[in-house]
């Protein structure tokens, strides 16, 4: 579990990411591809990050969509709220200071936090990963039913800009 350790490497990190093509359940919680697997039943949530589509409005660049899914399992999507915590979000307390919410949804969570951490991350040698719908229109995050309903969550398109005409090393646009 990468939440009880303390910095881990980028090979430990790297172990956590599922990349065998196998159908089974497995101990590991983010794929790096599309959630097709309608057998999987474990009470979970899971994050499966890909290529979903290229967009190309002209002839030297090209849209790359990343698509982005947070999925959780019907029966842990209620998760308690960190209203008593130092960085608490205030709106989850009253001007008082009491709590006001006790409960969170969990794939809200892990959307939210998704968006925290990739929106606007400079890809190195790629370009900026953005949630941003005035550079693509297909930037959009939408709620989605899987697997009979047993898990839902979001979708989440967001859109690297590449051509080769750049002459930075820090972007292909």
């Amino acid at each position: 579990n990468a939440l009880m350790q303390d910095n881990l490497t980028l090979e430990q990190k790297a172990s956590l990411i599922c990349v065998e093509n196998d159908t089974v359940e497995t101990g590991k919680r983010v794929f790096i591809t599309p959630y097709i697997n309608d057998a999987w039943t474990e009470q979970t949530a899971h994050i499966h990050i890909y290529v979903d589509a290229l967009h190309s409005p002209n002839h030297i660049v090209s849209n790359v969509h990343v698509c982005i899914e947070t999925i959780v399992h019907a029966k842990t999507g209620t998760i308690l709220s960190d209203v008593n915590e130092a960085d608490a979000n205030p709106n989850d307390s009253d001007v008082n200071g009491v709590p006001i919410v006790l409960r969170k949804n969990r794939a809200t969570v892990l959307l939210k936090n998704v968006l925290a951490l990739f929106n606007g991350m400079n890809l190195d040698g790629i370009g900026q990963l953005q949630f941003n719908q005035s550079v693509d229109p297909y930037c959009v995050s939408t709620q989605y039913l899987w697997n009979s309903r047993a898990y839902y969550g979001h979708t989440t398109r967001m859109v690297i800009k590449m051509s080769g005409a750049s002459t930075s090393p820090n972007f292909g646009y």
